[in-house]
């Protein structure tokens, strides 16, 4: 099979056997694995990709970066669009090493023809991969470097617009947090603390965020009353659904 769903299944089943079981053992045995003489270049790609995966998982990026270049020598070997979707899995994997490495701005130069832009407020629905890593790569600059204040704000811009749609996106919502922190916004990072928090089914630690910044911020100036009020709407909607769910485990 030639088409590009092909492709994603087979390299993210390689990495799923990876995650499934992050043990020392389990991970040794990944990083020695081999593409085979009669395997397809997709299976030898997949192959290569897996080793690079456990390599990473296993703190040894450099090791995981030769993986990912003899993945990437199977690549003119591949249908177009299977070609499409492993340039940018192992692109997306490369920079994950570089991150590890404390290379940011290596990293951020993989994913500058990916990430629109221009319109941080456009995001594309299946980029979700790129905009996460952009965050976490955002949050990593130093900051006494000239550039990190524009990249969270950038970073922040794009990870609102996907939680104003993918609303229970936690992994999302507690990167945002982290940003909305480092640009001094506290309000806006308690709520999306408490976003990730309801987003994971803990109603009650996503109650006592929204409940601890209001008694913390009895006095707010203009923009902060703004930012407080879209939290006492998600606080009301929160105790309401924490109230259902009380009477619903009270009546079985």
């Amino acid at each position: 099979d030639a088409s590009s769903m092909w492709a994603w299944h087979a390299l993210m089943s390689g990495r799923a056997r990876v995650l499934m079981d992050t043990r020392s053992v389990a991970l040794e045995s990944l990083t020695g694995l081999q593409a085979r003489a009669d395997q397809s270049p997709l299976e030898s790609v997949a192959a290569h990709f897996t080793r690079a995966v456990a390599w990473q998982r296993s703190g040894n990026p450099a090791a995981a970066q030769q993986a990912l270049n003899e993945a990437a020598q199977w690549l003119p070997r591949l249908p177009t669009a299977q070609r499409v979707v492993a340039e940018r899995v192992l692109a997306l994997t490369a920079a994950e090493g570089l991150l590890q490495r404390q290379q940011v701005e290596e990293a951020q130069r993989l994913l500058q023809g990916v990430l629109p832009a221009g319109r941080p407020s456009v995001v594309r629905v299946e980029a979700r991969p790129e905009l996460l890593l952009g965050a976490r790569l955002a949050l990593a600059w130093p900051e006494g470097s000239p550039r990190p204040a524009a990249a969270w704000s950038d970073a922040a811009t794009r990870l609102q617009t996907h939680v104003s749609v993918h609303p229970h996106d936690a992994a999302a919502w507690a990167l945002l947090s982290s940003l909305w922190q480092r640009l001094d916004q506290p309000i806006r990072a308690v709520r999306a603390d408490a976003e990730a928090a309801a987003a994971l089914g803990d109603l009650a630690g996503a109650i006592d965020r929204a409940e601890g910044a209001r008694r913390r911020f009895r006095q707010p100036d203009a923009a902060a009353f703004i930012e407080l009020s879209v939290l006492d709407s998600r606080l009301k909607a929160w105790q309401r659904q924490w109230q259902e769910d009380m009477r619903d485990d009270g009546s079985r």
